[in-house]
């Protein structure tokens, strides 16, 4: 609700009160009144944007220029008209000048009963004036106080800005961060698209201006577009888009920033519930890793409060982002983990319940976790696995800069084989990166015996072993600057082919060929020979692992 020029003169001391000139502009909007004393140009410095004047012209009664200076300040300036007091004391006649120029630029200019005083007029205005602004106050923290109730009960975003939007009769866009149409009404397609477009193009030089006067007016579509951001500090949501009339734009734009302040509130409460979820879920993937749980009956309980049924899950998936574990003394690591969480997360949620709408995927730090639900049928179930791991792998591969390995784990009958199910698809996950390179969906079972080497690796008995079958490489090639550990390694990998070792290694085939010899006569055995091949095969493994 609002206050107009035409609403005034039924107010206390200006119901016997007439508008003499400026009936045009008797639907300006009045935000306030106070009583003008300064009669020139300089008025222009502190006169408000739809305030209301009173004045009895009496330094300047006599000098009709002068009153056209200062009514076309007024106007200039904003002002929404102009009352005289004191007709016949100062102002006989009003100057047949001043009516054309009130009436030129439809400026308001009222004549006051001549016996009334200033308080008779300002007294009633300033009281309807609070009541409204009261009014306006307790209408917005009532939509503000329901909106955040839908927020709270995570009801559809389309109903919370259908709400908005009922506080605005024309029309409205609101758009994402990535300046996306999110919800419009009274807008066709074409003005959806033209916005969208002319943001997405225009964002910095936008986002420039609305930093240094809140908000900003472009020509969009050949039509004035009012741009209001929806941001608090450090953090920016998107914008509130309506078009432009300039006779009313004072009043839209006071809508306007009470809907950004709603929308603000709305993203803030939104941003931080899902933070909260986020971080829950994240809680509860630690727990069930580790199994920090009483009884299953815990654990089955604990996750249904976060909306995760683990029944039925029969095989665990895991995605490591490798360029995050390569890179973690990096600065560019927290790049790399936003674009996974932001970009890539989102994109892979999608496929994994496309599959299945009762899988269960996770972020956490530099892996992905996803639970499968189990179609009774475990043949079945071990297929669409890995027809997902494959999926996924092509969707990282097309979207993602970096590497990833993805494990997957054996067949688990109870949810209490969990945290067993999680080491096998990080081991399938980490060492099909060491054994078969990276970008790899790789099946535990598929290892085979590696796991169990792995174990081997620290124990004592196996590095005295293997520092026994190396040790001689590795001493003649500090002291000589040979390579001979390497080429050992690459011929045992290719099968002693030297042709493939010779192109790998970018050499002769000659000089593979001497390397070979010399290392036979370096060693005590015949690496290229069974069984020593064996020996030095496991020696080189267990080191990969």
């Amino acid at each position: 609700m609002n206050l107009t020029v035409r609403d005034i003169l039924s107010l206390g001391g200006l119901r016997d009160a007439s508008i003499v000139a400026g009936n045009g502009g008797v639907n300006n909007i009045v935000d306030s009144i106070s009583v003008l004393e300064v009669a020139d140009s300089n008025i222009s410095k502190w006169v408000l944007k739809n305030e209301l004047y009173i004045t009895s012209f009496y330094a300047i009664h006599t000098n009709i220029e002068k009153q056209k200076e200062v009514i076309r300040a007024l106007h200039k300036s904003g002002g929404c008209g102009l009352v005289l007091c004191h007709i016949d004391m100062w102002i006989k006649d009003i100057d047949k000048e001043i009516i054309e120029l009130c009436n030129t630029i439809d400026f308001p200019l009222i004549v006051a009963n001549s016996e009334v005083s200033y308080v008779e007029i300002l007294n009633p205005i300033i009281e309807k004036l609070m009541k409204i602004n009261i009014d306006n106050f307790q209408l917005l923290l009532s939509t503000q106080n329901k909106l955040i109730e839908q927020v709270a009960n995570k009801e559809e975003l389309e109903d919370i800005f259908n709400n908005i939007s009922s506080m605005f009769e024309q029309e409205i866009l609101f758009l994402d961060l990535d300046n996306n149409c999110i919800f419009s009404k009274n807008a066709d397609k074409n003005t959806i698209k033209t916005v969208e477009d002319y943001l997405k193009l225009n964002f910095n030089t936008i986002n420039s201006e609305c930093d240094k006067f809140n908000y900003c007016i472009k020509n969009i579509g050949q039509k004035k577009k009012v741009l209001y951001p929806i941001k608090t500090i450090g953090k920016f949501y998107g914008f509130v888009v309506v078009g432009y009339e300039e006779e009313r734009f004072e009043h839209t734009l006071r809508k306007i920033e009470n809907i950004a302040k709603i929308c603000t509130l709305i993203y803030t409460k939104k941003s931080r519930i899902q933070e909260l979820e986020e971080i829950n879920i994240q809680d509860y993937i630690g727990d069930l890793i580790t199994w920090n749980f009483r009884s299953e009956e815990v654990a089955l309980k604990a996750g249904l409060d976060i909306n995760w049924d683990i029944v039925n899950k029969t095989r665990l998936m895991i995605i490591n982002i490798n360029s995050i574990q390569e890179n973690l003394s990096s600065k560019g690591v927290k790049d790399i983990q936003n674009y996974a969480k932001k970009v890539l997360y989102p994109t892979l949620s999608q496929e994994v319940k496309y599959s299945n709408p009762n899988n269960l995927i996770g972020f956490r730090s530099d892996v992905i976790f996803i639970l499968l639900h189990s179609n009774n049928d475990k043949i079945k179930d071990k297929d669409k696995a890995s027809s997902l791991g494959q999926r996924i792998l092509k969707i990282c591969n097309n979207d993602f800069i970096g590497s990833v390995s993805i494990g997957i784990s054996n067949h688990m009958e109870e949810v209490t084989e969990i945290p067993k199910a999680y080491k096998e698809a990080t081991s399938a996950a980490i060492m099909g990166r060491n054994l078969f390179g990276e970008n790899r969906v790789v099946k535990y079972n598929e290892l085979g015996f590696f796991p169990l080497l792995k174990d081997l690796k620290f124990n004592d008995d196996i590095r005295v072993i293997i520092d026994y079958l190396l040790a001689p490489l590795i001493d003649y090639d500090r002291a000589n600057g040979t390579d001979l550990i390497e080429t050992l390694k690459n011929l045992l990998d290719n099968n002693m082919n030297i042709s493939t070792v010779a192109k790998d290694m970018y050499l002769h085939k000659n000089t593979v060929l001497y390397r070979k010899n010399k290392i036979t006569e370096i060693l005590n055995d015949n690496p290229f020979e069974m069984p020593y091949t064996l020996n030095y095969l496991l020696a080189f493994m267990i080191n990969s692992l």
